[in-house]
């Protein structure tokens, strides 16, 4: 009775969350075959040169650059993540969604979470979203979480409240 119970309190919140996993019987991520069905972004190393590429840490000085398409070079990393808080059965103990996204900073020591100063990035390389999904279990990213520098093109948007910007990716490439 319980697991006909479960079943139904997944299907009524699995709606809710695009990585919930765990409803419905299926297995944990990290049980089935891990992030090995998770698309992954090859990147291309950089062009040589840095004519017109913005280093991150100059980016807050360059004022108004809302709606234009810029190139910025940085660390990239990977948000720690967040997750659904169901209350999971001992049957279904993965049944919680976790996501997280990119973005760049100099800051060695991050969160997890873009700061002051930091660039959040949206949108999708060769058609691969930036962004991790998974369960309790595991959360599978489709480029390393900390490691490597980037050089990354597309427009800018206003800065948010807590002082990040973001930008639509058009384009990345690998900084050797």
């Amino acid at each position: 009775m319980q697991s006909r119970i479960w079943t139904a309190v997944c299907l009524l919140v699995g709606g809710l969350s695009l990585f919930v996993s765990g409803c419905l019987g299926e297995p944990c991520l990290a049980d089935n075959g891990g992030c090995s069905n998770t698309s992954k972004i090859e990147l291309q190393p950089c062009a040589s040169g840095t004519d017109g590429v913005i280093n991150l840490d100059e980016l807050a000085e360059l004022g108004d650059v809302a709606d234009q398409i810029v190139t910025v070079q940085g660390p990239l990393l990977a948000t720690a993540g967040i997750c659904t808080q169901l209350a999971c059965s001992p049957i279904e103990s993965c049944c919680n969604g976790c996501g997280g996204s990119f973005f760049m900073s100099n800051n060695a020591d991050s969160p997890g979470f873009a700061e002051l100063g930091d660039l959040d990035l949206n949108g999708a390389v060769d058609g691969t979203q930036l962004a991790c999904g998974g369960d309790d279990s595991l959360v599978c990213c489709p480029l390393p979480k900390r490691g490597l520098t980037v050089q990354v093109t597309g427009t800018l948007n206003e800065p948010t409240v807590v002082g990040t910007r973001q930008m639509n990716v058009q384009g990345m490439c690998l900084v050797k």
